[in-house]
């Protein structure tokens, strides 16, 4: 059996750390709200946190999807008989004849189901969409090239939520980590004091020899605005809006992650590896 629920995993979304940032695109009564992010269980944990932070238990709320957590919780959750999606389309009109207040749908990236939720969405009821990217930049990139119809994407589209998880070093046995030069290239930093905070794992009874106890969620979202939607409609390339969104996003996913390592609260590896390089080992 998966163990879906992380010991620490967060009560709620006003607890963490970026929190403002994801407020803004849960203020919206209607529309899409796109989820990113690995496949782990702490994905659908964090779903579950924004249908509760849009008040999902007074709703009606529906689960389409095949997602393992939403199974006690309380929400009517339509399964489609097999992983492909076209039984995953079938569910969706199902769901949405049944005029939800709250949709959640586990999985956008195909075109034909991706555009059949952009329509539903019309509708008076907020929606959840999720997609397997690991950045807001590829997701809008997918959406883009996808949708039969950008001014309906933008009509819709109220923003996007993504997430990271990280390992949280136990504090009482964590190490020196002497790779600064590593850490500055990765960085873009020049060798001073803050790179002599880098930790790495190491283990003792209190972590029970992990080397860690617990998690860091790091959230980051992208609330859409009139300036990116003119953009979209307007047919601009990527490379024209993808450096605005990067502007907006100052407290990205990648930010936080360094903070951290700066801080000598997570390894420099996995950092590293959520930037997409896998360099490892020593200096």
């Amino acid at each position: 059996v998966v163990n879906l629920t992380p010991a620490d995993f967060p009560a709620a979304l006003n607890t963490l750390p970026n929190f403002a940032a994801v407020s803004a695109a849960l203020s919206h009564a209607d529309g899409l709200i796109v989820f990113l992010g690995p496949e782990r269980p702490e994905k659908y944990r964090l779903l579950d946190l924004l249908l509760r932070a849009k008040n999902a238990d007074t709703k009606k709320t529906i689960i389409v999807g095949r997602m393992p957590w939403f199974v006690d919780t309380g929400y009517i959750q339509l399964r489609p008989a097999a992983e492909r999606w076209e039984e995953l389309l079938e569910v969706l009109h199902v769901a949405v004849r049944q005029e939800p207040d709250l949709l959640a749908v586990e999985d956008l990236t195909q075109p034909r189901l991706f555009n059949a939720v952009l329509g539903a969405s019309l509708s008076s009821f907020s929606t959840f969409g999720g997609l397997h990217f690991a950045s807001i930049s590829t997701g809008l990139e997918f959406m883009i090239e996808a949708a039969e119809n950008r001014t309906l994407l933008c009509a819709v589209l109220r923003g996007f939520i993504n997430y990271a998880v990280l390992p949280k070093l136990c504090p009482a046995c964590k190490k020196p980590d002497d790779r600064e030069s590593l850490a500055a290239r990765l960085f873009g930093l020049s060798h001073d004091a803050p790179l002599r905070s880098l930790r790495q794992a190491q283990g003792c009874e209190q972590c029970g020899g992990a080397g860690y106890q617990g998690i860091h969620l790091l959230l980051e979202s992208l609330a859409m605005d009139e300036t990116i939607a003119a953009l979209i409609k307007s047919g601009e390339p990527l490379t024209k809006i993808l450096p605005l969104i990067a502007a907006r996003n100052e407290n990205s996913l990648i930010a936080q992650a360094q903070t951290l390592a700066l801080a000598g609260e997570t390894p420099l590896d996995d950092v590293a590896t959520l930037m997409g390089n896998g360099n490892r080992g020593a200096n």
